[in-house]
């Protein structure tokens, strides 16, 4: 009896320290999952940052276009102004140079007005991309990432990472909005999450390709060379999308903030390869 209440009380024993060693590793990979969020979240929102500083500094220049413009337009409106006060006569002779006179001045007049139009106009652009900057670094704070368990699109090692690079023959710094996988000639392309097919053509500089609808981001699988979905087509996780062109594939991944959405590391999310 008391050998097999030993017996009993080491097994539930085992089973706390299992259960209890579970729930550490998930506290653990919960806590992995969270930092990683926290920096892609950081990540957009600096991506964001800098592209409203630049756009703030083209306003600014813009802005100083216009006003000078605008003054320009009123110096020369004062002189065709007393132009035509200076030159106009009754007589019918001078009637054909009046005429040329008062041509002119509405012609100079009419092309200052258009190019403080276009200023105005370029300004406006900008304050408004201003605008859905502001939005977008916000919803980057709010919306919903990716699950850290999306589907390779085939077996193979990273041959060009996302982020920025130095160009060897030009030495300008670049950046690279996906990642390259080296993979098995003409191998399968796989969809890394379930989702819809919303565009299924060429793309220019990368073959062929999908981009696959996820809710709340997409995906770009592209270098394929037969694609086999077709635009509003339902897919899932692993189904097959067409093959590789050659021996490469590009994957993308773009959050749905801002008008064109936001690249972020598809890496980052890929299941860790001792997952299968």
């Amino acid at each position: 009896m008391r050998a097999a209440k030993l017996v009993l009380a080491l097994s539930l024993a085992s089973a706390g320290i299992a259960a209890t060693s579970g729930f550490v590793v998930a506290q653990r990979a919960r806590t992995r999952t969270e930092e990683r969020n926290d920096q892609v979240r950081s990540d957009v929102v600096k991506s964001w940052s800098a592209q409203a500083e630049a756009l703030d500094r083209t306003r600014l220049a813009v802005q100083a276009k216009v006003d000078t413009a605008i003054l320009q337009r009123a110096a020369r409106a004062r002189a065709a102004a007393l132009i035509l006060a200076n030159h106009v006569s009754a007589n019918s002779d001078d009637a054909m140079d009046n005429a040329r006179r008062r041509a002119a001045a509405k012609l100079v007049l009419t092309r200052e007005r258009a190019e403080v139009l276009l200023l105005t106009a370029e300004r406006d652009q900008l304050v408004a991309a201003s605008d859905a900057i502001g939005d977008g670094a916000a919803g980057a704070l709010t919306i919903a990432l990716p699950p850290n368990d999306l589907v390779w699109p085939a077996e193979g090692s990273i041959a060009r990472s996302f982020g920025t690079y130095v160009h060897t023959r030009s030495k300008a710094t670049l950046s690279r909005r996906g990642i390259d996988i080296e993979v098995d000639e003409h191998a399968q392309a796989h969809a890394a999450a379930a989702g819809v097919i919303r565009f299924s053509g060429p793309i220019r500089g990368l073959d062929n390709g999908v981009i696959i609808d996820h809710g709340t981001y997409y995906t770009v699988l592209a270098k394929l060379g037969k694609l086999t979905r077709v635009v509003g087509a339902t897919i899932n996780a692993g189904d097959s999308v067409g093959r590789a062109a050659s021996s490469r594939l590009y994957l993308e991944l773009r959050l749905k903030v801002g008008p064109e959405g936001t690249p972020v590391d598809p890496q980052k999310f890929l299941r860790k390869r001792s997952d299968g």
